[in-house]
């Protein structure tokens, strides 16, 4: 495909439009954490992070967040685990998440409890946040032991999450924090 003026400006133009859009979504968002936009592969914002408290995974952690009009993205939402780190952290596989997403209805969105080491593990760059666990759907069973959902607008959910540590984790001081997030692939 030869790229021409014509060509990048149409392309530049949507992202733009696209970014304007989530721009205004976002700003309806009310709940706990903190919401930031994920910068896409190429121009442009391309999805939305939902951040919560950060902890010592050296320490048990357990809390309830409220997240109502979670801005819609074309990528499904996920629950990450990010961990201070530039690779995979073996001190985590034993240690054992439990999350929880429920809607207004008291209906569950997804229910999982499961240790770290079957999470898939991608490393970010540019600063020390950088290894994020997540967990999806298994794409050849469809079993629904993941964290994927797309919100329903106006919706108001609940998300509870719990870290319990293990032995290997007692004197580390790495921190760690869960993070909703949707879009900003490569």
């Amino acid at each position: 495909m030869k790229w021409t003026a014509k060509t990048l400006f149409v392309l530049a133009s949507t992202c733009c439009l696209m970014s304007c859009d989530l721009q205004k979504e976002v700003s309806r968002y009310h709940g706990d954490g903190t919401i930031q936009f994920v910068k896409g592969p190429l121009l442009g914002i391309d999805g939305v992070a939902l951040t919560f408290d950060t902890f010592p995974i050296s320490s048990n952690f357990d809390r309830t967040y409220t997240c109502s009009n979670v801005p819609p993205c074309k990528d499904d939402y996920a629950l990450y685990l990010s961990a201070q780190g530039s690779e995979r952290l073996p001190f985590l596989d034993d240690s054992v998440i439990s999350a929880q997403l429920t809607d207004s209805k008291g209906q569950t969105v997804w229910n999982i409890r499961t240790n770290i080491a079957p999470w898939t593990c991608a490393y970010g760059g540019g600063d020390t946040w950088v290894s994020y666990y997540y967990l999806v759907f298994d794409k050849k069973t469809g079993a629904p032991s993941g964290t994927l959902f797309t919100p329903e607008t106006g919706e108001k959910y609940q998300l509870h999450v719990s870290f319990e540590t293990n032995p290997l984790c007692s004197n580390q001081t790495t921190k760690a924090f869960f993070c909703l997030k949707a879009g900003g692939y490569k």
